[in-house]
């Protein structure tokens, strides 16, 4: 069978696990195509000597497609969320050749890989090194001192 008759032959299949997930805020379209990958995925890995029906065993991996999808949009739009909570507070605070002032509930080694990141745009990896850690516990650290940030974004 050609892969666009295996397509049209389950499409339906991939609309109506796509479906489910349409209160996720992705494009229908995104959905549909993240699961026709999970289909493709599904056919190359698909034994018919194990007595499961297709639409079985594609089920599976097209909701496990999708489900990897959101989560990794939902990822970004933290990341997106962080970077803009901190350009807010740039915007905000005046520091012409003054430190940004960040929240008190920050430690010191925190607001400065923030400092680092966003107000001379060194990469984390480079901060690492700066700060003799590992370039994973300097993201570790940023990401924990975003959380704070945004924790108390919401407080005030």
């Amino acid at each position: 069978m050609k892969n666009d008759d295996f397509i049209n032959k389950n499409i339906a299949l991939v609309k109506n696990i796509a479906s489910k997930y349409s209160n996720s805020r992705i494009p229908f379209e995104d959905l549909i195509q993240e699961g026709l990958i999970g289909l493709i995925e599904a056919k190359k890995k698909y034994n018919p000597q194990k007595n499961i029906k297709f639409s079985t065993y594609a089920y599976f991996w097209i909701h496990k497609k999708i489900r990897k999808f959101i989560k990794n949009e939902k990822k970004m739009e933290l990341t997106e969320f962080d970077d803009n909570v901190i350009k807010n507070i740039c915007e905000k605070e005046p520091y012409k050749n003054t430190e940004i002032k960040f929240p008190n509930n920050l430690d010191k080694i925190e607001k400065d890989i923030l400092k680092h990141f966003f107000e001379k745009k060194m990469p984390l990896d480079k901060i690492a090194i700066l700060f003799d850690l590992r370039r994973e516990r300097v993201r570790q650290i940023k990401q924990k001192a975003l959380r704070k940030i945004r924790i108390n974004t919401k407080l005030t």
